[in-house]
């Protein structure tokens, strides 16, 4: 049984109570965005690495001893997919995320960018990865009022190229990246490091943003960042079999005041007040049902 806090809401009502919040607040604050699995269903880092193996530059070192380099030039999406998910299973998903991130090494900005640009217009084509609304939308206001704040553990050239087309500059966007020295891509990350679970809480706070209006996620590994949220905290919660290493679900369980919960069961978009002093003044879910 669903808790009587939680009214589901369409998305013009939604956007309007949290803009009329908004404005009831500072209006410097930033609005925050995870990007895979809240902005767009599928990774981008997925698609960038899997278009960095197919061109042949990826230094040889740089690729798992696991992998056969002459099969990878011919290997679809999926199979790619199933070969980097086989590799997790016996290194670690956060150690595949890292290898996926430094792929680009050696390459030259002009030449990893093309195939980053070529790499995401094909995903969305072709639908290995989707845009997720309302989300979408919201992100593109907030952009076109500058107030909006793009953090990913994915690569940031995969991450930016993309946000670009919902009008967000690459300088709002604070994601994985390798230095780069001479137009040249280097094997060392930038000064943010790997941008994931708590990294992206102290990437925002050494932006000066320690405190937020808004920040939306999918994963336990956004759990850290959106405590710096005063206004909302919108939380998109996939199926178990879908996102199998995301139990933010459980993390809210454990953290809303009991007249938050029970947490809504159905697919929905659902708006709560926090009636507590501690956490952000709303909460939203954005609930998916399997292969929605």
């Amino acid at each position: 049984m669903t808790s009587s806090a939680w009214k589901q809401l369409y998305k013009e009502e939604l956007f309007e109570l949290l803009n009329t919040e908004a404005d009831k607040m500072d209006s410097s604050l930033k609005w925050v965005f995870d990007w895979d699995g809240t902005l767009m269903r599928g990774d981008v880092g997925n698609q960038g690495a899997w278009a960095l193996l197919r061109s042949g530059l990826v230094a040889p070192e740089k690729i798992p001893t696991e992998w056969n380099v002459d099969h990878l030039r011919d290997m679809n999406n999926a199979d790619f997919e199933h070969l980097r998910n086989e590799l997790a299973l016996t290194i670690g998903f956060n150690e595949v995320f890292e290898m996926e991130s430094t792929l680009m090494a050696g390459f030259p900005q002009d030449v990893a960018k093309k195939i980053i640009e070529e790499a995401m217009d094909l995903a969305v084509r072709a639908g290995s990865v989707r845009r997720l609304e309302p989300m979408g939308e919201l992100l593109r206001m907030k952009a076109k009022e500058q107030k909006a704040i793009v953090v990913s553990g994915s690569p940031k050239l995969c991450v930016a190229t993309v946000a670009a087309h919902y009008g967000v500059f690459p300088d709002c966007v604070y994601a994985t990246e390798l230095n780069l020295v001479d137009g040249v891509y280097r094997d060392d990350y930038g000064p943010h490091g790997v941008v994931w679970a708590a990294q992206k809480k102290v990437v925002l706070e050494s932006e000066g943003y320690n405190e937020v209006f808004f920040v939306a996620g999918d994963s336990t590994g956004d759990w850290d960042m959106m405590q710096l949220a005063t206004g909302c905290i919108w939380s998109v919660l996939w199926p178990r079999k879908e996102n199998p290493w995301s139990t933010l679900r459980e993390q809210l369980e454990m953290h809303l005041d009991d007249v938050l919960l029970p947490l809504p069961q159905r697919a929905g978009i659902y708006w709560a007040k926090n009636a507590s002093d501690k956490g952000p003044r709303h909460y939203v879910l954005e609930i998916h049902e399997a292969h929605l």
